[in-house]
């Protein structure tokens, strides 16, 4: 069985859930048959999304390939970034290492296509967005990308750093009318292209707006869950019924 490297901590919480997911999601019945897994937990590597902008003259680059050559040192057969915004700086990683660097960018694209969907929602950090990455890879598979307009994607990137990284309460509201707006102009599903985002389905339990639950519950591609069966794939562990 192959080892999961982890390059982990950007943010902590959406690591945290990653690393659950790739355990629930395994259909396995002994904890021998689940997967090592190596992690390099780094939350001090510069923000992504600040880099990208020009607001930061701070690569990340720099302690991703360091993290990256860590993993590698201690036997990992692949690496795992659980954050969208990093894909950015793929190529640059793959150079680097001499071990595999799972490209989500792609995977997302890819489970997007297996939708047979026309029009693709987007729900990412504006690192992301403005970078292009992700919006080219689904473009690349003849699919349409919708983004939220200006201010809304500003209301996004408070519910993404000062609700979720941040530890303040979630404005489900405001979330669900962003994502419905989404779906109104058309997207035929929505990606949660920012890692801290699935952190919002696990948190459901906490969410009193119907439509809200019901826009991430049955119309979303979830890049956590994604990014762990990729994982699991590569380790030859199939997934429970029901992912």
């Amino acid at each position: 069985m192959k080892t999961i490297g982890v390059i982990g901590g950007l943010g902590p919480m959406a690591t945290v859930y990653y690393l659950e997911l790739i355990t629930k999601m395994a259909d396995v019945h002994r904890d021998q048959e689940h997967p090592r897994i190596y992690m390099q937990s780094m939350p001090d590597i510069p923000d992504r999304t600040a880099y990208i902008l020009g607001q930061s003259e701070d690569n990340p680059i720099h302690l991703m390939i360091q993290a990256g050559k860590a993993l590698q040192q201690m036997g990992a057969d692949f690496i795992t970034v659980p954050c969208v915004t990093a894909g950015y700086f793929y190529a640059q990683m793959e150079e680097a290492l001499d071990i595999p660097v799972v490209n989500l960018l792609q995977e997302l694209a890819d489970a997007s296509k297996r939708r047979n969907v026309q029009k693709v929602g987007i729900l990412a950090t504006s690192g992301t967005n403005r970078s292009g990455v992700l919006t080219e890879m689904i473009r690349r598979q003849g699919m349409e990308v919708l983004l939220p307009d200006e201010s809304r994607q500003e209301q996004l990137m408070d519910i993404i750093y000062r609700q979720i990284k941040g530890g303040e309460a979630i404005d489900w509201q405001l979330f669900g009318e962003i994502a419905e707006n989404l779906l109104d102009s058309g997207a035929e599903c929505l990606i949660l292209g920012c890692t801290e985002l699935p952190l919002l389905r696990k948190e459901l339990c906490h969410c009193t707006e119907k439509q809200c639950a019901d826009i991430l519950q049955n119309h979303c591609i979830d890049a956590l869950e994604v990014l762990a069966e990729c994982a699991l794939s590569r380790c030859g562990i199939p997934i429970k019924q029901g992912w």
